[in-house]
């Protein structure tokens, strides 16, 4: 475990109080947890913003697989951005739609081009990213 630095913060009383109870809501034991989980969500932020650095995580698609050529579409693109795609999961949400989570791994840029083109398929509804990094 790497060794603890302590800093404190100035913020004013009401924006104080509002983080207390942001934390309290989400279960967090204390302030120094809180701060690190915000602090390595900001800075996964900026891998993804910056786009030479490797991030990782998921994007979840949900399509019509009757629609178009929705499938092949989508399985051509996942075979072009191979690089990048650690393994996904398929699941039939009912008789006409699909919902996909594929796992990542890879350049920011790289994983924003197939985020970018997985969302201008026709037939995909929505494709949603959630991006991680290990700073």
């Amino acid at each position: 475990m790497d060794k603890l630095a302590r800093f404190s913060i100035s913020l004013p009383a009401p924006l104080l109080e509002r983080f207390d109870s942001w934390i309290e809501a989400r279960g967090y034991r204390t302030r120094s947890d809180a701060m690190r989980q915000l602090i390595r969500r900001f800075i996964s932020e900026s891998y993804w913003e910056d786009g030479e650095k490797i991030v990782f995580g998921t994007v979840t698609l949900t399509y019509d697989h009757h629609s178009h050529d929705s499938v092949s579409e989508i399985t051509n693109l996942q075979h072009d951005f191979g690089d990048l795609i650690i393994c996904s999961t398929h699941i039939h949400a009912d008789y006409h739609h699909c919902f996909e989570s594929v796992v990542f791994k890879g350049k920011a840029s790289r994983v924003r081009e197939f985020v970018r083109k997985l969302s201008g398929l026709k037939d995909v509804s929505s494709s949603d990213p959630v991006i991680s990094s290990i700073p």
